[in-house]
């Protein structure tokens, strides 16, 4: 597996990994919402329902993840227009 640290484009996988100790709650809610709270930020919404993220709490590793088969959605701006570090960030995919 190769590790990025940044938006990973045109992969036909993608993922990330956020400790929940850095996030408030309303960017947890944010993150977990991002197909219907992206137009907040100006960022379009998935056009495709394969497009939007599986997004989960891992509470035995105390942090967010969030995956996706296709990623047309641009979670990368959406973090940051979220004002999530980008280094608190760790992305992978292939």
């Amino acid at each position: 597996m190769k590790v990025r640290n940044s938006f990973v484009s045109n992969s036909s996988n993608a993922s990330f990994i956020i400790s929940l100790m850095h996030l408030t709650e309303m960017q947890v809610r944010m993150i977990h919402n991002h197909a219907t709270m992206c137009s907040m930020f100006g960022i379009d919404k998935p056009s495709r329902e394969g497009d939007i993220w599986s997004i989960y709490i891992n509470e035995e590793d105390y942090c967010i993840e969030g995956s996706t088969g296709m990623d047309n959605f641009d979670m990368w701006s959406y973090l940051k227009a979220m004002k999530i570090p980008e280094e608190i960030i760790k992305w992978s995919g292939n």
